[in-house]
């Protein structure tokens, strides 16, 4: 039942002309988000309700990296992702009530006596503080997919876009993230253009068709799994690691409630 209702409200929205009033828009955002929290709040943390409840208010005016906040939780991330305007994705700060979200992550290093990392984190672009943390502790990751045919062939491979690259290469010229790429006789190298040049070796190698939108490279013949042995890997550093960790307790320090000192009997 909850799932219809959640579907019949996002076909409503759907069918709102994009070029509505600003106010129209916030209060649609606002009455989503409201019927959001009230279906979630039994399922849901306080630390949770704490984000839509900061959503809410920064949604109405005010730029942010208000994104952040959500991308520390596993769920119900999706539902509340689905309402948030277009703008907090290349948002850049959040000042609200006092709680500056750059600032914060700032502190936490230093007082995690993380001098180096206090100066680079705040300069990190969303999308590459979003990588930062969806990637798993001591896991690395190949960016190369495929798909088969029935005889176990490969038909199409699917390489990474470039905003996902460069929000890589963006982590590890912070030293944050490792990117290597190897295979087709090459020995590994790191880097964006390396990347880049073994994406556009495979497809001379193997030619078929693209969309640069999606990344998919759709084989004109299939191949095998030995003529397919580059790969293009990414995982966190150690400081990757702490700075993540860094990251996660700033934004939960920032939203766990304060509890109030008892006063002193007179």
């Amino acid at each position: 039942m909850k799932n219809n209702e959640l579907e019949s409200e996002d076909k409503t929205n759907e069918g709102i002309n994009a070029q509505s009033s600003e106010s129209l828009s916030n209060f649609l955002i606002h009455q989503k988000l409201t019927s959001i929290e009230t279906k979630l709040s039994e399922s849901i943390n306080p630390i949770m309700l704490s984000i839509v409840e900061l959503i809410k208010s920064v949604l109405l005016g005010w730029p942010a990296l208000g994104i952040i906040f959500l991308l520390l939780f596993q769920d119900p991330i999706g539902k509340i992702l689905e309402v948030l305007p277009k703008k907090l994705l290349s948002a850049n700060e959040i000042g609200i009530a006092g709680l500056s979200l750059k600032s914060t992550i700032k502190k936490e290093a230093q007082r995690s006596g993380m001098t180096d990392l206090s100066k680079t984190l705040p300069t990190l672009s969303p999308g590459a503080i979003e990588l930062l943390l969806s990637i798993e502790k001591n896991s690395k990751y190949g960016l190369i997919s495929t798909s088969r045919n029935e005889e176990n062939e490969i038909t199409s491979l699917y390489f990474p876009s470039q905003k996902i690259l460069k929000n890589i290469e963006e982590l590890r010229m912070q030293g944050l993230v490792t990117l290597e790429t190897s295979g087709l006789e090459r020995d590994v190298r790191e880097g964006l253009d390396a990347a880049n040049a073994l994406i556009n070796q495979i497809k001379n190698e193997h030619p078929g068709s693209g969309n640069s939108d999606t990344g998919v490279w759709v084989l004109s013949k299939p191949i095998s799994n030995e003529e397919n042995n580059a790969t293009i890997m990414w995982g966190k550093t150690e400081l990757g690691e702490k700075a993540a960790d860094i990251i996660i307790s700033a934004v939960a320090n920032s939203l766990t409630p304060v509890a109030e000192t008892p006063a002193e009997p007179e």
